[in-house]
């Protein structure tokens, strides 16, 4: 069966369990007020593979001592000299929460297999999010000793493989594991991280002259995690951290940006989803720089709300800031999708590209992705660059 019957027979089962994408819900077009209640969204999924509740990303499975995988534990293996002309997806379906962002993700695999056919069948394989689960799983697909895995999605998969030693075929993560922990020959790491679309951020702020800077975040793990990250590249770069503040809609936002404004930053560093940026942004130092993740981006697109963030830099895919781009004009959005499904459908765009080239044994991949330009390093990691860009009248204007 061709590669794009497989993945659309798995599409209409999933469709006839009615999984229901959720769409961002956009705020009122109203004036932000410091202490207006926050707006209640509908299910979204994080740019990290997380899904979100009103206020707080749902967490991983995680790790309980006397449930490691048994890592020690290999059942012998076929000949790695006979590696089947096979590409595996091993994604989150059978997780309630995971499935919709590894949903939208298979369906961008199935737009790419469609406009690039490659000689390698596709099959998929379906897990829970547990890390014990997940190994399992990578195991038994390591029999058919495929040309290329393609997964796990969660943090905890992909920490349980990297540590696990029987990376034996190229296996291309959709996320990072975690800790900073080195990536083993064979295993290379892909995804959407907030945390290095962060890194990036403080690399640009300090290249365009910026050394005074102060933070400002929600008080959510996933913006926390935004926050550290630029913090921590940006000492590494020389630059001083002056403040980091914690700031909500409900919070004092007049004594907030008084202080801010007394420290005379270069810039701000501004880690917060769409809906409370709107109301918080405001009451940022007006005549200063102010840089933001993919995090404060929505789709669809609110060209009221966004004129609240007027002025903010942010990085997002080049395929939702230009989508009419000749580079992209053969991946149209999907009606169905929206919000974080889109970025998930890039990704699987994206990683069915890369994940082609390990197939055929290439590891120097250079290419201008749907989600940014690509290119995978020594160390295994993937790096990939979004594009910059700034709110304006309530456009999202390209920088670069």
């Amino acid at each position: 069966m061709p590669p794009h019957s497989l993945i659309r027979s798995l599409c209409a089962a999933l469709l006839a369990a009615s999984l229901a994408l959720s769409c961002a819900t956009q705020p009122p077009a109203t004036a932000p007020q410091p202490t207006a209640p926050a707006a209640q969204p509908e299910l979204q999924i994080t740019p990290d593979g997380q899904p979100v509740l009103p206020g707080e990303p749902l967490p991983e499975t995680p790790i309980t001592p006397g449930t490691e995988p048994e890592q020690g534990v290999v059942p012998p293996l076929p000949d790695m000299s006979q590696r089947a002309p096979i590409m595996t997806l091993l994604l989150p379906l059978d997780s309630p929460d995971f499935r919709r962002a590894a949903y939208p993700f298979v369906r961008g695999v199935e737009a790419a297999a469609l406009l690039d056919p490659a000689p390698l069948p596709i099959e998929v394989r379906a897990t829970d999010a547990s890390p014990e689960g997940i190994y399992q799983a990578y195991l038994e697909v390591l029999q058919q000793v495929p040309a290329v895995i393609v997964g796990p999605m969660t943090r905890s998969g992909v920490s349980a493989i990297a540590a696990s030693g029987v990376v034996m075929v190229p296996t291309l993560t959709l996320n990072q594991p975690d800790n900073e922990q080195p990536l083993p020959p064979g295993l290379y790491a892909f995804g959407l991280s907030v945390e290095d679309e962060a890194r990036m951020l403080a690399q640009r702020a300090f290249r365009d002259g910026m050394r005074r800077i102060g933070a400002v975040s929600t008080p959510t793990p996933l913006s926390h995690r935004s926050r550290e990250a630029f913090l921590d590249e940006w000492r590494k770069l020389g630059g001083e951290a002056v403040a980091s503040v914690d700031a909500s809609p409900a919070s004092d936002l007049t004594g907030m940006r008084t202080m801010l404004t007394e420290l005379n930053l270069d810039a701000v560093y501004f880690a917060a989803q769409y809906q409370d940026a709107r109301l918080i942004r405001p009451y940022l130092p007006s005549q200063v720089p102010v840089y933001a993740t993919s995090q404060i981006n929505s789709f669809p697109i609110d060209p009221v709300g966004m004129v609240d963030l007027n002025g903010v830099r942010f990085v997002d895919m080049p395929w939702l800031l230009a989508p009419e781009h000749e580079s992209f004009v053969n991946f149209p959005r999907p009606a169905d999708l929206s919000g974080g499904a889109l970025r998930f459908y890039a990704l699987g765009v994206d990683a069915y590209r890369i994940a082609t080239q390990l197939a055929q044994g290439r590891q120097d991949i250079r290419l201008d992705g749907l989600t940014g330009h690509i290119s995978v390093q020594p160390n295994g990691s993937v790096e990939r660059r979004p594009w910059l860009a700034i709110f304006l009248s309530g456009e999202q204007i390209v920088l670069e």
